[in-house]
């Protein structure tokens, strides 16, 4: 999980003077967690087949531990932690598979007075890139057999 703070502006003006107000906006940026294909060595890219491992759904429960406490630092109004206040999904099933654990772990590790984690917008462009014939192979096999293009995309 990583986590990234980007500055925007927002000018307005009056006959002579400008007023510039910073306003900042934290983003927490997670993969899903490990699928079958990841433990299997597999090529995903575009395939809608790939689900999470127990493995993989534990990483999407502690990752909804820590949003839980951080959403409950948020309802403090001391803290300078925001609250998670919009949430985007790709599309593919390991993905939504990873949310609904995440929201399951938030929900139940959540104090009352914590920020609800909203539903997801879905989105399209947050799929992985289409890997073509190399989906569902063997990343091992791929690379004996297109070692050059391997190697560019690696």
């Amino acid at each position: 999980m990583a986590s990234k703070t980007i500055l925007t502006t927002m000018a307005t003006s009056s006959s002579t003077n400008i007023t510039i107000t910073p306003r900042i906006y934290r983003y927490l940026i997670a993969r899903h967690g490990e699928t079958n294909f990841n433990r299997e060595h597999r090529v995903q890219g575009t395939l809608d087949e790939s689900i999470l491992t127990s493995d993989g759904k534990s990483q999407a429960a502690a990752l909804g531990d820590y949003i839980a406490s951080r959403q409950r630092r948020a309802s403090d109004a001391n803290s300078s932690s925001p609250p998670v206040t919009r949430t985007w999904c790709s599309p593919l099933q390991r993905c939504r598979q990873t949310y609904a654990a995440v929201v399951e772990s938030c929900s139940s590790s959540a104090a009352d007075d914590a920020h609800p984690l909203p539903d997801p917008t879905v989105h399209f462009d947050l799929r992985e890139i289409e890997l073509c014939e190399w989906q569902r192979r063997l990343r091992k096999e791929v690379a004996m057999e297109d070692a050059t293009n391997w190697n560019v995309f690696k």
